[in-house]
């Protein structure tokens, strides 16, 4: 069908376009012309009349009308899936048992959850007020980033329990180019959310960079990485909760077995 309609197109294109009539599609919300509804009368001897200007502006109104009804249809179907998939992932982050492997699967999630080119979750280090993630090298070691809980858009996110949502990272204050600058990545739009648990502290950060095909994070972003960064507060100190029971389960194990050779 569609060498057929190449070749349809083809014989129409031999035909000199005489008289034309263009209107404008109008986007209703933002006032942006988004297209344009074009015809061509091939016979030059008859020219368009008033009742054919009306009839075409109508119809540029209804087109514009049905295409935003698509785009409106199409988001929410897209903003469906990722709400669902947010529903899917809680279980999926609660069974990670190591941190490292917890650390990379919220980044994993969060890239295709906000379809964005990189992810860094960073923890707080309470002992040394720094923020820090694990990361691994090109040789499969895990290796430590960490820096002062006051640097950066993460820190400032952290720090002022705010969300982050800028569309070009360099021309905000606040932003730490030297990542940048020694790798030469070129980071643009950032989200930033700062992870609270249970009791209302702060425990760390989740940053996303450069959102695909976008100049700026959505609105919607903003609400998904809301909801995600619970759900990773969760899954983080169920993970240090297992740890600290594991150690004082390893410390009553081994008082009783002091208790049981001093007995006996």
């Amino acid at each position: 069908e569609d060498i057929r309609l190449n070749k349809k197109i083809e014989e129409l294109q031999k035909f000199p376009s005489s008289n034309v009539l263009c209107f404008p599609m109008i986007d209703n919300r933002t006032r942006k012309v988004v297209g344009v509804l074009r015809v061509s009368n091939m016979d030059a001897k008859k020219l368009f009349t008033r009742k054919d200007q009306v009839l075409l502006n109508g119809l540029a109104h209804i087109a514009m009308t049905v295409l935003s009804n698509a785009r409106i249809h199409a988001s929410a179907l897209a903003d469906r899936v990722k709400t669902d998939s947010l529903l899917n992932l809680a279980k999926s982050l609660n069974e990670q048992e190591d941190l490292l492997d917890l650390i990379s699967s919220i980044q994993n999630a969060a890239k295709k959850l906000l379809e964005c080119d990189r992810v860094s979750v960073f923890l707080h280090d309470s002992v040394t007020d720094e923020l820090y993630t694990v990361a691994v090298g090109e040789e499969g070691t895990p290796f430590e980033i960490r820096f002062r809980s006051n640097v950066g858009l993460a820190g400032y996110s952290f720090g002022n329990s705010k969300i982050i949502n800028i569309e070009d990272a360099w021309e905000d204050v606040r932003f730490n180019n030297a990542f940048d600058k020694q790798s030469g990545y070129r980071t643009k739009s950032v989200l930033v959310m700062h992870i609270i648990n249970h009791v209302g502290n702060n425990i760390g950060v989740v940053q996303c960079i450069n959102k695909y095909g976008e100049d700026k994070f959505t609105k919607m972003d903003e609400l998904l990485i809301d909801a995600f960064a619970s759900q990773c507060a969760v899954a983080i100190e169920n993970l240090r909760n297992s740890g600290r029971l594991a150690d004082l389960q390893e410390y009553f194990t081994k008082h009783e077995a002091s208790a049981y050779d001093m007995n006996f």
